[in-house]
Formats: C-alpha cells, structure tokens, sequence
C-alpha cells in the first residue's frame, strides 16, 4: 500500500503533539508529534490541542511535513490541522494528551463550526509553497488568559503490518514573506457527498454534491472554514477517497449545468493530482484562481466498487438476519448512533459478538458478512471529499496585482 493521499496543494498540514515555539511575529513555527502505536491491521487516529502562543497574526506561506515511521504497508491514512476561533479553549484535553477521536468531531468543545481548516495531507514527506501575494492567516486567540493559537492536529495511521508499528510527525510551518501578502485564502474543504455514499455489495455506486457560492453551506459545522457568499476565486482544488474510490471528477457548474470539460478527473485514490491555474484550473490573465460567481458552481463526484472490479467486498457484522449491515450518513442523522452507520468491521464470525461497546445500541447476530459501503473514518469505510482554497473576488475579479499589501 503506498502512503499517499494529497488532500491540498495550497493548505499547509499538521498533525501532531507539539512542542510550540511562541509565534511573536515569527518567520517559522515548529511542531511535532511524538511516537504512537498502530496495532497490527488496525486503524490508529488520534487528537491533540496545542496552545501556541502567539501575539500577532501569522501569515501562512508554506510548510514542510515529515511523516516518519511509513514502511511497506503501515501508512499515513491523513493528517489534518485546524485552528480553533471559538471561545471555550478550556473545553479541551490538557496540551499534549494525546486522545483516540474519529476527525476530532468528539475533541474539545462542541462549537466545530468554530474550527478553521489550515491543511491537509497524506505523503510521507510534503513541503509546500503558495503563490507569492497569497497567504492564509492564523490569528491568536485572545479568549483565555494569554493570547494563543489554538491547534487541533488529527493523525490517522493504517497498520497492515503483522507487528505493532509507531509513527510520528515533524512540521515546519513557514510565514509569507514580509511586504508581499495581498489576498488572503480560506479552505474549500466540501464533504457533503459523504452522506450519500451507499453502495450494496458486488456493486458499484457513484455519490456527488455541489459548492456554489452564495448557496448553502451545509459542512460548516465540520471545519471547513469561512464558506462565500459573493463571488469566490477558487485557486487549488484535489480529491480525497477510500480503497474503494475508483473514479472522481470535478465540474463546472453554470445554472446547475455542466461546462466545458472536467477540471479534473482521476482514478487514483492514493495520489490524486492538485489543479490549480497552471495545470487545470480555467484562470484568466494574471489570476492566480478561477472566478466561480454566484449561480455557478463545482460539483465533485466520486465512484465506489464494492466488490465488482477486483476490489475486495466490504465485509460487516450483521445486525438484521438477511439485511446487508451499514447505513449511509444521510439515514444516521436521521435516528442511528453516531457520525457514522458504517458496519463493525470483520473477517470471521468470531469477530461478531452480540454486542460491543464501541458501538452503542447495535447488536449483532454473530455473522460476519458482505456489507453496504458507506461513509466512514476507517481504511475500509469511504469518503468523498473535494479540498481545496479559495479567496473572496473583488469586482469580478481573481487580480490581486492592484490590491494593496497586507503584511
């Protein structure tokens, strides 16, 4: 299995416990994550908070990430970095505790729409640089009793291995430079296809979702950040899906109708390109982004095989006699337990005991069978995500050579 799963070009990652060097108007922060163990042929994902204290805005240019421990089929699953802009910052776990969380969703205070999304990542080693006159700030928190930046770093590991394997993180995080800063980014982090994503076993199923400007922001309570509401300047955009993902593509979206052809389109889950204007992205002139108006849009779909082409069937625990288990995301809002309906993973019925802790209010009628995939945090569960950045137009625009400096 190759440790590869690009989340976005323009967002800088981090995961990690940290050892916070204060920011007062720092060219470079420092993290990292100490060691953590995988068991064997399990999924390992934690969270940290890390309070970094910091007085002044800092300017996000680029970073570098080394992920450290990746060998044969013990991989980086993700890595995720949010700051949190809320006013709870006591709400979470001690600095450094490092928790067992499924994307952080149950981490700290409830306010999740209170988390900016600063990157995301899968490669074993990504440095990253935006665009000089692009950059995405990180403000200090003045809610506590000393201005900080509040961190929540999520990392997911995959163990394949026969053995207990342990992994760790070191990031550098890298200001724009001084007197070049005119347009300020935000996250594009879209998840709501995730919610439809139900595909029967020995079949195979494609799910999608639209981001439009001006139109309703229904993932804001899972750390995608600010969401436009006039014309938006979208400069990167990537995918993010599960073994299972087998297709995905990105559209233009002009009256809910599809333009042109795809902005991008790959088959590969575990290394999925980034467009942006050099490389797909339709940019005019000397835009560093494509304009996306309000009544456009993208839209992102992505295709799933359970079992059909070569891909092993998601196997689950039954919990009604004859009924594939599994439910899509859209049915557990709806009245099942949790974030996610996604099956208890098994590979022989003595994995499928009446009943299991981990999941509340399920029971089991001892049969490890062929399951629906759905969404869900695991290697062998699903998503379909479209990350990416964007920044707010300014008169129609995606120019920023006649904006002024902002650092």
């Amino acid at each position: 299995m190759r440790s590869v799963r690009r989340l976005s070009l323009y967002l800088v990652t981090v995961m990690a416990l940290a050892v916070a060097v204060p920011a007062h108007a720092l060219h470079t922060i420092k993290l990292k994550v100490p060691k953590f163990v995988v068991q064997p042929h399990t999924d390992r994902e934690v969270c940290t908070f890390v309070p970094v204290p910091m007085s002044e805005p800092f300017d996000l240019g680029g970073s570098l990430i080394v992920n450290i421990g990746g060998r044969g089929t013990f991989t980086t699953h993700h890595f995720l970095m949010w700051v949190y802009e809320g006013t709870n910052l006591g709400a979470f776990p001690a600095p450094g505790t490092l928790v067992d969380s499924k994307a952080c969703l149950d981490f700290g205070p409830g306010d999740t729409n209170q988390r900016t999304l600063i990157a995301g990542s899968q490669l074993p080693r990504l440095k990253t640089r935006l665009p000089l006159g692009l950059a995405q700030q990180i403000k200090p928190n003045v809610s506590g009793a000393k201005p900080v930046v509040g961190i929540i770093l999520n990392s997911h590991w995959i163990n394949g291995d026969d053995k207990p394997r342990k992994a760790s993180v070191r990031v550098t995080l890298t200001a724009a430079p001084k007197h070049t800063v005119r347009q300020l980014l935000s996250p594009l982090f879209d998840v709501v296809a995730n919610a439809f994503i139900r595909v029967a076993p020995m079949q195979e199923k494609t799910a999608s979702s639209e981001w439009s400007p001006g139109g309703f922001n229904f993932g804001g309570g899972l750390g995608g950040g600010v969401f436009p509401t006039t014309d938006a300047c979208v400069s990167s955009l990537t995918s993010h899906m599960h073994k299972r993902g087998v297709h995905f593509t990105n559209d233009m979206l002009n009256g809910g109708q599809v333009t042109g052809g795809h902005l991008l389109e790959t088959f590969e889950y575990t290394d999925p390109p980034v467009v942006t204007c050099a490389n797909g992205l339709t940019c005019a002139g000397s835009n560093l982004a494509m304009l996306v108006k309000v009544g456009q849009g993208l839209r992102y779909t992505c295709t799933h095989d359970n079992g059909v082409n070569g891909h092993a069937v998601r196997m689950g625990c039954e919990e009604q006699a004859g009924v594939p288990p599994g439910v899509d995301l859209a049915s557990t809002f709806l009245g099942h337990h949790g974030t996610t309906g996604a099956a208890k993973r098994c590979t022989t019925a003595a994995d499928c005991g009446p009943t299991d802790p981990a999941y509340p209010g399920r029971t089991f009628t001892g049969a490890c069978v062929p399951a629906n995939l759905v969404f869900g945090y695991t290697s062998e569960d699903d998503m379909c995500i479209m990350p990416g950045s964007w920044y707010p137009a300014i008169n129609g625009s995606c120019d920023v050579s006649g904006q002024p400096i902002q650092n």
